[in-house]
């Protein structure tokens, strides 16, 4: 370019051009010189410099990836993210076709795009492909193209952008995984599940419970609990479910269904939008028919055995109270005859009789004692006729008093708000409890001190014994059925049980044991 300098000192860019001035013999004689103001396309250019310039600054400065092709595919032009995404150098890049960093499926995938971009002349969106890094790791790019043309009109090629939505396909990936194994748990479960929203309108519907219905989901999608139920269960569903709804805390209830009479097990749960605010309720409903009717089998059972039982032990204590009788009276009167004819016969002894005969006669004396004691101590264990006689109370106060004697344990007895004479059931049950607890004191405790306490609570009566001993496993005793002491403690149970009473164990190693026994006063 030549620049021209104006009187004023402007410089003008101009093209120039020129051509000889020829005389007749054809001769050079001059030149003809032709100037052209370019001002206009010199800004021009600059403009477009500078748009260049502005265009590629903003294209190598976003994340997402651009790129121009050719008809055939070939990349033209692309900035630095592409290089990034896939790995390769710029003069790698330059000239490869997408076939060379896409699966084959992805890259046709992209052909056909292209294709019908070129056909229609429309662009195109969110078109997912997958990419094939240099190091053969692989990634996705969801594209957004459009068609380029000349200025003639041509179409010469193709221009993208590109989002990295690799770390949204894995996320989705394992979405799908997720579901898929929520579905499968879903399906494959024998409980009723299903989803309402806020109007108990169904949004879901397994394949269980759906065979409840005998129909299929696109049936009863949207459809109300309401025209599937009869009114009075539909208030009370819908009342649980408004609870749920307004408090955020899962709900779980039994209920009977009147469509076919069968037992249920429900449990409301509230789910969750993307905001937080709870947006349905998810119900899981599980058939306890057969339970339930083993569970009737089963207290009807157990009301027969504890009747047995509630034979049993009172048929127990009165021959208990028979044998104790007749221990007492007969076998006692008995040893005491042979006593009395005894002394009779030492009493008419000769004087010159062998010593040795009058030395047998002080020994068996001995043993009539010693068995008369014996019998004595048999038959108040069996049944302290002073029971029945007297009252609980004070036969608690000489039966402690023995085991004090026997044990030399220190023992406290405490009697609050209680004065009256018990019904003679519960004074034999409380009886029995603290007599089992206490030989379980004596013979496994080790304890140096007890604690027992007689109470009147409102319509029940309480009995409450506390050692200080060793202490023992509840459940290992109880539960798996140690035969030492186990059974005691389970008849005692028993025994509370029929009464319509409760009787709780308490127990550690080492921190002692405390045995409390409640029954109601009838």
């Amino acid at each position: 370019h030549t620049v021209l300098i104006t009187r004023d000192g402007t410089e003008i860019p101009v093209d120039d051009s020129g051509s000889p001035i020829r005389d007749e013999k054809g001769d050079i004689t001059g030149v003809v010189l032709v100037f052209r103001d370019v001002r206009v396309r010199r800004e021009a250019e600059e403009a477009l410099r500078e748009s260049e310039e502005k265009y590629r600054t903003i294209l190598e400065s976003i994340e997402e990836v651009y790129f121009e092709v050719d008809i055939a595919g070939s990349l033209t032009f692309f900035n630095d993210s592409l290089s990034k995404s896939l790995g390769y150098s710029d003069d790698e890049l330059l000239g490869m076709n997408n076939r060379d960093y896409m699966s084959p499926e992805s890259a046709k995938k992209i052909y056909n795009s292209f294709n019908q971009i070129y056909t229609t002349g429309k662009p195109i969106k969110k078109v997912i492909y997958e990419i094939i890094r240099k190091d053969g790791g692989r990634g996705f790019h969801e594209l957004y193209a459009s068609l380029m043309k000349n200025q003639a009109g041509q179409p010469i090629g193709f221009r993208g952008i590109a989002h990295d939505v690799s770390e949204f396909k894995k996320a989705e990936e394992v979405l799908r995984v997720s579901e898929e194994k929520y579905r499968s748990v879903v399906e494959s479960t024998e409980d009723s599940i299903y989803v309402v929203d806020k109007n108990c309108n169904y949004l879901f519907m397994n394949e269980k419970h759906l065979s409840r219905f005998n129909t299929t989901f696109d049936k009863v999608a949207d459809r109300s609990y309401g025209e599937f139920h009869p009114e009075d269960e539909t208030k009370d569903f819908s009342s649980r479910v408004n609870n749920v709804l307004q408090t955020g805390k899962s709900e779980t209830y039994e209920y009977r269904s009147e469509r076919d009479g069968g037992y249920f097990l429900r449990s409301l749960s509230p789910g969750k939008d993307s905001t937080g605010r709870i947006a349905f309720i998810t119900v899981v409903s599980k058939n306890i028919t057969a339970l339930k009717q083993s569970g009737k089998m089963l207290e009807e059972s157990q009301k027969k055995l504890r009747f047995l039982s509630s034979q049993l032990i009172t048929a127990q204590e009165e021959e208990r109270k028979r044998i104790s009788l007749e221990l007492h009276d007969e076998m006692g009167q008995s040893l005491t005859a042979v006593d009395l004819n005894l002394t009779e016969m030492e009493r008419k002894l000769p004087s010159n009789v062998v010593p040795m005969i009058r030395d047998k006669l002080s020994e068996t004396h001995s043993i009539i004692d010693q068995a008369s004691e014996q019998i004595r101590e048999l038959a108040l264990y069996l049944r302290p006729s002073m029971l029945d006689d007297l009252g609980l109370i004070p036969t608690l106060r000489w039966h402690l008093n023995r085991f004090i004697k026997r044990t030399n344990m220190e023992v406290k007895f405490e009697i609050i708000d209680l004065d009256e004479r018990l019904d003679a059931d519960v004074e034999t049950v409380l009886y029995r409890v603290v007599q089992e607890a206490l030989n379980n004191v004596a013979k496994h405790a080790e304890a140096k001190k007890v604690l027992v306490r007689l109470e009147r609570k409102g319509e029940a009566i309480a009995v409450y014994i506390k050692d200080d001993g060793k202490g023992f496993d509840v459940n290992e005793t109880l539960i798996l059925g140690d035969p030492e002491g186990g059974i005691g403690l389970l008849g005692m149970q028993e025994r509370v049980a029929i009464l319509g009473g409760s009787l709780s164990i308490q127990s550690r190693k080492r921190h002692g044991t405390q045995i409390s026994a409640e029954i109601p006063l009838h």
